[in-house]
């Protein structure tokens, strides 16, 4: 579905979906800052295929919004397949959600989360 990069300095206000392979990359200094948007930041909404899903992140992936708009930074959809792994060094944050919320455990997967920065949530 898409690749993604963030540069140090740049901002991204749109949500991203991934799957397959997919790779999301967001450097020291870039931000992902969706505000109250009808997704979260990152949503995995596909089977993950070959090495899965990655995400590093050493920069900033948030969602601002509140009351209906409240969403995880990051999430995943119900029933998906394969393998996820993220590392963090940055940070991961939700106004008033979890920072990462995985409703079901993926089918056939797993979720290799790496965290030395900081994941919060508004719940």
């Amino acid at each position: 579905m898409s690749n993604l990069s963030v540069a140090n300095g740049q901002t991204v206000t749109t949500s991203t979906s991934v799957s397959g392979a997919d790779d999301v990359n967001v450097a020291a200094g870039g931000t992902i800052d969706v505000g109250a948007g009808a997704l979260p930041a990152i949503l995995w909404s596909a089977a993950a295929t070959g090495g899965g899903v990655t995400i590093e992140n050493a920069g900033t992936i948030t969602d601002t919004g509140t009351g209906a708009n409240a969403r995880p930074a990051i999430g995943i959809n119900a029933g998906l397949t394969g393998t996820l792994t993220a590392v963090n060094t940055g940070t991961i944050s939700s106004t008033a959600a979890p920072g990462m919320f995985f409703g079901n455990v993926p089918v056939g997967g797993t979720e290799n989360i790496t965290n030395s920065g900081t994941i919060t949530g508004g719940n």
